[in-house]
């Protein structure tokens, strides 16, 4: 392993830390697009099957996201345990505790990933397939997740993501992992038995996918550790990313390469490759689907909900539950609030419809 990191330094004093990173986070998201192509990884779906009753009878979806969520754990903490740093220092970590601000926040991305039909990151699967309605719902996301956080939503970002914030420590994270942990455990236990078409080979991308928050880790806190040209750390997460990629299609000749570009355009690369390798890919419009302001509205709940609460689902559920963060059970308490308010008909194009998956 020291061999390995003497490596990793001499390349990174050779070619430096910008092009190290940038591709690191490119084979990230590229994995992460092939393997949660071929898996349909889906945050909403699973979620939809949780809160609808059909869990018993669809639990794959609910099985693939628990195994990737206890994989990147297990991956993270098991990395930590053994030794290496950054971890606690992760940007998700920055700051105090925003209680209400991550119950609003996800409140509003739930609520927005409902509507859309896909979170960040499966709307970019998607738009690796050719499906325009997510590749025109991604984008505007970006916009207003981009607007959140330096734009003319600022203002209300900053209201609402400082609701009941409290001091908070990150050194018991493995306290909380550890609870974290059991509690995937046990919910997975409880579903095994119900599994219809899942077989043990499913649970290969889901494993595959929560190692690449580690990855993510790696790149980031190792190869990115340079005293003169830090990295700031993280593992894998979506949204702050994906506002980083239109940033930089803005301005590119005043911005630097970061992480993030990679993570994105790998992802929907990667996702490319396996629809086309797969048969899957396919041009896909608007026609019989829901009205195309249902997605925009789910794309400006999400983006806005996203900053407020302070990442998506990937980001929350993969990421900060890695990493032992106290607010992950806050964040799917909005998820699930969201839903609730949604599917009560009380925000516009809620009821269900028998339009298809996206």
């Amino acid at each position: 392993m020291e061999n390995f990191i003497d490596l990793i330094i001499a390349w990174r004093d050779d070619y430096g830390v910008t092009p190290l990173v940038l591709a690191g986070g490119g084979i990230i998201g590229l994995i992460f697009g092939v393997f949660a192509e071929r898996s349909d990884f889906c945050s909403r779906m699973a979620l939809v099957h949780l809160m609808d009753g059909t869990w018993r009878r669809n639990s794959s979806s609910l099985l693939i996201v628990l195994i990737a969520m206890l994989s990147a754990l297990v991956a993270v903490q098991s990395a930590v345990y053994m030794g290496m740093d950054g971890v606690d220092q992760s940007v998700s970590h920055e700051g105090d505790l925003r209680l209400g601000g991550i119950v609003i926040g996800s409140m509003l991305f739930g609520m927005g990933m409902v509507l859309a039909r896909g979170c960040v990151s499966r709307l970019l699967v998607l738009s690796g397939r050719g499906n325009s309605r997510a590749m025109i719902t991604i984008v505007f996301l970006g916009l207003v997740a981009w607007s959140s956080i330096s734009g003319v939503l600022a203002a209300p970002r900053l209201t609402l993501a400082g609701l009941g914030s409290i001091s908070f420590e990150a050194n018991h994270g493995h306290v909380i992992s550890g609870i974290i942990g059991l509690g995937l455990v046990l919910a997975i236990v409880v579903l095994w038995p119900y599994r219809r078409d899942f077989k043990l080979s499913d649970a290969i991308a889901p494993l595959v996918i929560g190692g690449l928050v580690l990855a993510g880790f790696f790149v980031t806190s190792v190869i990115g550790a340079d005293d003169f040209d830090p990295v700031p750390v993280e593992g894998l997460r979506f949204l702050q990313p994906l506002t980083e990629t239109l940033s930089y299609w803005a301005y590119a000749s005043a911005l630097p390469l970061k992480f993030g570009l990679g993570v994105v355009g790998g992802t929907v690369l990667g996702a490319a490759v396996s629809a086309f390798i797969s048969g899957r890919s396919k041009i896909e419009s608007f026609e019989n689907a829901p009205h195309p302001l249902q997605y925009l509205s789910g794309a400006l709940l999400m983006g806005f909900g996203g900053v407020v609460s302070g990442g998506c689902t990937i980001g929350w559920m993969l990421n900060n539950a890695a990493t032992g963060h106290l607010g992950v059970g806050l964040a799917i308490v909005g998820y699930i609030l969201g839903y609730k308010i949604t599917h009560a008909g009380l925000m516009p194009f809620g009821r269900r419809q028998s339009a298809p998956q996206f």
